[in-house]
């Protein structure tokens, strides 16, 4: 487990001091490019208990947020995201969720009551070396049929407004 943490370590080390911010998804599209791309498949366990597949999130919007508690820059995301969860919680056609990459789950719920945080949490299980996911944060843009159709990497300043505007954005292509 402490080898995971390294190398994440290392990937984040890496794209800092070369002044770029890279992810080892080969198949993701570039900034700004609307080309859908599969992602792979996953069935997680909720905090809650419960599993959740992507095939549960067909018809949505989706928007997944890959993060740890032990990556300052995913916690500098936090009050944002939650912020983007409340806004779409009543909304059926969108989902605001987490993938959580932290090696010991049980530190998670604490630090989210804490914190105030409510938006979903899965744990990832694997799902970051299948997803092939090198950078945290990374954040997910999904269309209705499960397809990414962006790929943020890296810190997003103003999370809440850019990532609005990127599900109204798929919503109004009409990619259900």
């Amino acid at each position: 487990m402490r080898s995971r943490h390294a190398t994440r370590l290392a990937a984040v080390l890496l794209a800092v001091t070369a002044g770029v911010v890279v992810s080892a998804a080969p198949q993701a599209p570039k900034a700004g490019s609307t080309a859908p791309v599969k992602v792979p498949n996953f069935k997680l366990k909720a905090l809650d208990g419960s599993q959740v597949s992507l095939d549960s999130l067909r018809g949505q919007t989706v928007v997944i947020n890959f993060w740890g508690i032990w990556c300052t820059q995913c916690l500098r995301e936090m009050p944002e995201l939650q912020k983007l969860h409340e806004k779409y919680a009543g909304d059926p056609g969108v989902t605001v969720l987490t993938i959580n990459t932290d090696e010991k789950p049980a530190d998670v719920p604490p630090w989210m009551k804490q914190h105030g945080y409510t938006f979903p949490v899965l744990l990832e299980n694997g799902y970051i070396t299948k997803a092939r996911i090198g950078v945290f944060p990374t954040s997910w843009f999904l269309d209705g049929e499960g397809r990414k159709v962006f790929e943020k990497v890296g810190f997003t300043e103003k999370l809440f407004d850019d990532f609005s505007a990127r599900v109204e954005s798929i919503r109004a292509s009409g990619a259900k």
